[in-house]
């Protein structure tokens, strides 16, 4: 708006998490890109650190719900079902002291999709506050309070690819985002 151009949103990350974000120009154009969305013919890909030992591939098919037995609101966990809503494929690229990072492919768009369902298979995201080896470190923070110090400032979550077919012109488009020294310096400050 700053410029005189109204832009809308196409997809969304979560609020710590870095990477591609895409915008239209148009309301019509945008959604044409939410169809593709729906339809889920847009691939994604995704770049996490988690803490532990990650088999070298796990698929996950489930459903994402509210997690009861938690003090924050918001908070959802995974359960594996034969009805899946969520489907969600993990990678391991490389593991050592202690944590593993992976390519993510999440076939489904659920909100916390791949934080929820890491935590709940027992590997949380480095720096994920909400989805942590603690939630109180949630609390904490939202309160002001100090909290831990993380291999990283916020969760080692990254939107690396998107590739799709775009609607109007029919060209295929891919999008990669290069992973940020952030995450890149995980295993580096392990090592230490």
């Amino acid at each position: 708006n700053d410029f005189g151009i109204k832009l809308f949103s196409i997809n969304r990350i979560d609020r710590e998490t870095s990477g591609i974000l895409l915008f239209a120009k148009s309301g019509e154009i945008a959604s044409k890109f939410h169809k593709l969305f729906q339809l889920r013919n847009i691939y994604k890909e995704y770049i996490v650190y988690v803490t532990g030992e990650f088999p070298e591939y796990k698929a996950c098919r489930g459903e994402i719900v509210k997690d009861e037995n938690s003090k924050i609101r918001k908070k959802k966990k995974f359960i594996f079902s034969e009805n899946f809503t969520c489907s969600t494929e993990f990678y391991n690229l490389e593991s050592k002291f202690l944590f593993s990072k992976l390519k993510v492919i999440p076939l489904t768009g659920k909100i916390h999709q791949i934080r929820a369902t890491l935590f709940s298979i027992g590997f949380p995201v480095v720096g994920d506050k909400i989805y942590g080896e603690d939630e109180n470190y949630f609390l904490d923070f939202i309160e002001g309070k100090p909290i831990p110090e993380f291999p990283i400032a916020r969760q080692a979550l990254h939107s690396h690819k998107i590739k799709f077919i775009h609607p109007v012109t029919k060209v295929v488009i891919e999008i990669i985002s290069p992973e940020p020294e952030d995450m890149k310096n995980i295993f580096k400050q392990a090592e230490k």
